[in-house]
């Protein structure tokens, strides 16, 4: 499912190829793939970021436990499938599975304002604009 998840925040950031990728995986069966797949990817800065980018990637098994940082507010469960942006300040929760990202501020859902979304436009780094 990864590439399917990765597709939105990677065409989002205009990530490139990656500088490194490490992965920690089972042994291949010769008949079926890989699962229970740990994956680090360092990318290098883009317009819409301020640094090189750590992405990591977790199935199966190998899915952290939980912590702080994946919290969600009113005790709201992670979905199956998904990606987090965490961010210095809030969180961007990105389901999978034709569900709307929800803004969590300070561990409040936050409403997204629509009109920030419809003046957005490419080329303008995400650092330039405040929720």
């Amino acid at each position: 499912m990864g590439v399917h998840i990765f597709d939105t925040p990677y065409n989002v950031l205009a990530l490139d190829v990656p500088l490194t990728i490490n992965n920690n995986c089972r042994p291949t069966t010769g008949f079926g793939y890989s699962e229970a797949n740990t994956l680090t990817y360092e990318f290098p800065q883009t317009l819409y970021t301020t640094e090189t980018i750590k992405w990591s990637w977790y199935d199966g098994p190998n899915t952290p436990e939980m912590h702080s940082d994946l919290e969600l507010p009113d005790g709201a469960t992670l979905p199956d499938q998904g990606a987090m942006f965490m961010g210095e300040k809030d969180k961007l929760l990105l389901p999978h599975f034709m569900e709307l990202p929800l803004l969590i501020v300070d561990g409040t859902y936050v409403e997204i304002d629509q009109d920030l979304i419809d003046s957005f436009q490419l080329g303008t780094p995400i650092r330039d604009f405040e929720v």
